[in-house]
Protein backbone atom coordinates (compact mmCIF):
# COMPACT_ATOMS: atom_id res chain seq x y z
CA UNK A 1 0.00 0.00 0.00
CA UNK A 2 1.21 3.08 -1.03
CA UNK A 3 1.11 5.83 2.12
CA UNK A 4 -0.73 9.86 1.68
CA UNK A 5 3.19 11.22 0.93
CA UNK A 6 4.32 8.93 -1.54
CA UNK A 7 1.12 9.58 -3.63
CA UNK A 8 1.47 13.16 -3.34
CA UNK A 9 5.15 12.93 -4.80
CA UNK A 10 3.45 10.76 -7.48
CA UNK A 11 1.13 13.32 -8.16
CA UNK A 12 4.05 16.11 -8.30
CA UNK A 13 5.68 13.91 -10.86
CA UNK A 14 2.99 13.42 -13.30
CA UNK A 15 2.16 17.03 -13.32
CA UNK A 16 5.80 17.78 -14.53
CA UNK A 17 5.64 15.13 -17.08
CA UNK A 18 2.18 16.50 -18.58
CA UNK A 19 3.91 20.23 -18.64
CA UNK A 20 6.98 18.67 -20.34
CA UNK A 21 4.71 16.59 -22.79
CA UNK A 22 1.69 19.22 -23.63
CA UNK A 23 5.12 21.81 -24.03
CA UNK A 24 6.77 19.48 -26.38
CA UNK A 25 3.78 18.68 -28.71
CA UNK A 26 2.61 22.38 -28.29
CA UNK A 27 -0.96 20.74 -28.30
CA UNK A 28 -3.05 18.85 -25.12
CA UNK A 29 -4.89 20.51 -22.09
CA UNK A 30 -2.44 20.65 -19.48
CA UNK A 31 -4.63 22.46 -16.75
CA UNK A 32 -7.33 19.26 -16.40
CA UNK A 33 -4.28 17.14 -16.28
CA UNK A 34 -2.88 18.75 -13.87
CA UNK A 35 -6.53 19.56 -11.46
CA UNK A 36 -6.34 15.56 -11.57
CA UNK A 37 -3.05 14.31 -10.78
CA UNK A 38 -4.39 13.79 -6.98
CA UNK A 39 -7.32 11.14 -8.56
CA UNK A 40 -5.27 9.71 -11.08
CA UNK A 41 -2.23 8.70 -8.45
CA UNK A 42 -4.54 7.55 -5.83
CA UNK A 43 -6.35 5.28 -8.58
CA UNK A 44 -3.56 3.82 -10.37
CA UNK A 45 -0.97 3.22 -7.38
CA UNK A 46 -3.36 2.36 -4.90
CA UNK A 47 -6.85 1.66 -5.22
CA UNK A 48 -6.69 -0.27 -9.16
CA UNK A 49 -5.27 -3.55 -9.18
CA UNK A 50 -3.01 -4.13 -12.45
CA UNK A 51 -0.26 -7.22 -13.31
CA UNK A 52 2.04 -5.01 -15.38
CA UNK A 53 4.08 -7.72 -16.52
CA UNK A 54 0.54 -9.33 -17.93
CA UNK A 55 -1.20 -6.66 -19.29
CA UNK A 56 -3.40 -9.01 -21.21
CA UNK A 57 -4.45 -10.67 -17.90
CA UNK A 58 -8.55 -10.88 -17.69
CA UNK A 59 -8.42 -9.69 -13.79
CA UNK A 60 -6.62 -6.39 -14.27
CA UNK A 61 -8.73 -3.37 -13.35
CA UNK A 62 -9.62 -1.10 -16.37
CA UNK A 63 -9.55 2.65 -16.32
CA UNK A 64 -12.27 4.03 -19.08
Amino acid sequence: MVNTQQLKDISTILRRDVLKMTTSATSGHPTTCLSSAEILSTLFFDEMSYDTKNPLNPDNDEFI
